[in-house]
């Protein structure tokens, strides 16, 4: 989106750049990944804690959905309140934050989470599933799910592997990331993504630190990848994934 708004400000054309397939509905997988607790999906290589994201008012706009702006304001009123409390914040400030002063409008702030699904799929190269209860309810029920493949960057032996919250706990967590000095200084093969690369005998990055079924204690094949087979019902939720 930076580039898109160079090149509108100085050619008066992005060329249609934001038109690439799938682009304009990135904002919708970010507001997806954050649970009713707040705490982000933090599958692979993530961090638990959320962080605040400026393009998601970029993309409110574009999109003229103002809804997609609802989780950004909220982290940064989180902000503001740690900053004026001085007080340690539950969102990670961004570096990119000065500009929602150019992307801020009074629109967005009016906004309506019954305009969001309850049961929200994608496709691709990472399929994704994601169910929840409720929107405005930080007690509601809430479920993802990740497909996909451990051969690519930053990526662990989770396909299969998943979240669970209920009244406001998150039962069946994800560890997230290893630290990469650790796995350096105990000279594992973090850069190797080969079936039997010792990067995988790692417990958070392995299959054995994630919520996600095995047999005979194999690792999970490098080549195979996690895809969703059935789509949530309209009614209730469930969703089968081949893995």
């Amino acid at each position: 989106m930076l580039l898109i708004e160079a090149l509108r400000s100085a050619l008066g054309t992005s060329f249609g750049l934001e038109q690439f397939p799938g682009f304009l509905k990135t904002a919708d997988y970010k507001l997806q990944m954050v649970g009713p607790s707040g705490l982000d999906f933090n599958y692979s290589d993530y961090h638990l804690e959320t962080q605040n994201e400026p393009i998601m008012l970029w993309f409110a706009r574009e999109t003229d959905r103002p809804v997609l702006a609802r989780q950004e304001i909220a982290d940064v009123h989180t902000l503001y309140r740690a900053a004026i409390s001085n007080t340690k914040s539950t969102v990670h400030p961004n570096r990119h934050t000065p500009l929602e002063l150019l992307w801020w409008e009074p629109t967005l702030a009016a906004q309506s989470a019954n305009l969001l699904p309850l049961h929200w799929t994608s496709q691709g190269v990472l399929p994704m599933a994601v169910m929840r209860s409720a929107w405005n309810d930080p007690q509601a029920t809430f479920v993802a799910i990740k497909g996909g493949t451990p051969n690519h960057s930053h990526a662990h032996m989770d396909a299969g592997s998943f979240v669970l919250e209920a009244d406001g706990v998150r039962w069946a967590v994800d560890l997230g990331t290893e630290s990469y000095d650790k796995m350096r200084a105990a000279k594992l093969d973090l850069w190797s993504y080969a079936q039997t690369s010792t990067r995988w005998t790692t417990f958070r990055v392995g299959p054995e630190g994630h919520n996600i079924l095995r047999f005979g204690g194999a690792y999970q094949d490098i080549m195979g990848k996690g895809e969703i087979t059935t789509l949530p019902a309209k009614k209730g939720a469930w969703e089968t994934r081949s893995i």
